[in-house]
């Protein structure tokens, strides 16, 4: 609980400094009028609204209580992942295993203060979504110069009502997910590489891996990567005295396995 956090910040302590750099160039609200201010203080009343109702345990939802959270428990109390025989905790439950590590850090005894740790790492996932949906914004029009898009998130409300709200369970947990699949997604339009395929691979095992209503981002997602993989390989049989469509085409074969 300890050493995995700052071990990750040590990995990537030199490009987090230049993000935070490039950070506080982009808080700069001022020098983009006064529109992309406004909006950005909207969204941040927001987000505050959002954090206001993780200051009580009763913020945990059923779902969580019911085994959510208890699946964590488990982990830490066991000291290691095992199955279990019922069948609420037998479908994915990638947000169990990230849980368990508020029941690992010491010192905060038992009950309420663990359950305001789960709170807490599912509000970060949640920010990070938001970051999401900026850079979703920026991919899809082509302009990376727009500033406060992420505060879009909140046209759609309903994360205010209950069961749809922060409460300790998996479903923003599958949402942080969503966006990363989009754009890794869009990346193969580019060309199939290897790490390419690796990202999109490893955004969708996250999805799959957290809720199995992972499915509704394949319906769409599968189909579109069968086109440009079919139009990659057209492409390079058309081409195939190219050496660079040689290269392409290793990677076309390498792509369903990764």
């Amino acid at each position: 609980a300890i050493a995995l956090p700052f071990a990750f910040l040590a990995v990537g302590a030199r490009d987090g400094f230049r993000l935070i750099l490039r950070l506080g160039r982009d808080l700069g609200l001022g020098r983009h009028g006064p529109l992309p201010a406004a909006v950005s203080g909207l969204g941040i009343l927001c987000v505050g609204l959002i954090y206001l109702g993780l200051l009580s345990p009763n913020a945990i939802n059923f779902d969580s209580a019911w085994y959510h959270l208890r699946i964590a428990q488990d982990y830490a109390r066991w000291g290691r992942i095992a199955p279990f025989a019922d069948y609420s905790a037998i479908v994915p439950h990638l947000a169990s295993i990230l849980y368990t590590w508020g029941y690992l850090v010491p010192g905060l005894g038992s009950g309420a203060p663990r359950w305001m740790m789960a709170l807490h790492i599912e509000f970060a996932l949640f920010l990070w979504t938001l970051v999401g949906v900026a850079a979703g914004i920026q991919r899809l029009t082509e302009d990376f110069t727009l500033k406060g898009t992420w505060a879009s998130f909140f046209l759609f409300p309903i994360i205010f009502v209950y069961d749809n709200n922060m409460g300790g369970a998996a479903d923003h947990v599958l949402a942080f997910f969503a966006v990363p699949v989009v754009l890794a997604t869009l990346q193969l339009s580019n060309g199939f590489t290897k790490g390419r395929c690796a990202l999109l691979a490893i955004a969708f095992a996250g999805a799959a891996l957290t809720k199995y209503q992972a499915v509704y981002l394949a319906v769409p997602i599968v189909p579109i990567v069968i086109v440009l993989w079919l139009r990659d390989w057209i492409r390079s049989a058309v081409s195939a005295q190219r050496a660079s469509f040689a290269v392409s085409r290793r990677n076309l074969l390498w792509a369903p396995a990764i």
